[in-house]
């Protein structure tokens, strides 16, 4: 004879029914997650309402929130131009149209393979043209700082 059991508590009976717990019931994280508060799931609600993908690094979570600093004037053009890797993005580009494959990242990782010669003059390309980029700009202002010392000298 099959003996079966039955349990008095709801949540049990609500699993071995539909094989859910029941509503009210804590949700079971997998091993390492810990459940989203309040304060989080508001920001995360809002980037997915966005439509993007948001990921917070410890450094993040762990400083307290500050007061914004303020901007000082040309700092965003300047970390603009010292970031940008118009070489990397030309080699970037090329990958995407002469591969076929579905990510992205595939098609670069065929091209550095087929062209490292290439890929590696790329890479030091922009690394230059960092370096030209903050050397113009350390002589500028050498030049603008000798001229103004040199001017009231006078």
């Amino acid at each position: 004879m099959p003996s079966s059991t039955v349990s008095d508590s709801p949540e049990e009976n609500n699993t071995e029914k539909t094989g859910a717990p029941a509503p009210d019931a804590a949700p079971v994280l997998p091993q390492g997650l810990e459940p989203v508060d309040d304060e989080n799931r508001s920001v995360i609600n809002a980037a997915r309402a966005r439509g993007h993908e948001i990921e917070r690094s410890e450094e993040e979570v762990a400083r307290p929130a500050s007061a914004a600093v303020p901007e000082v004037p040309g700092t965003k053009l300047l970390r603009s131009i010292l970031s940008s890797t118009v070489f990397t993005d030309l080699f970037a580009h090329q990958a995407h149209m002469r591969f076929m494959h579905r990510e992205p990242q595939e098609r670069v990782q065929a091209m550095v393979e087929a062209h490292k010669i290439f890929y590696r003059a790329c890479r030091w390309g922009d690394y230059a043209a960092r370096f030209l980029v903050f050397s113009v700009i350390v002589g500028l202002t050498a030049f603008a700082g000798f001229t103004a010392i040199s001017k009231t000298l006078n």
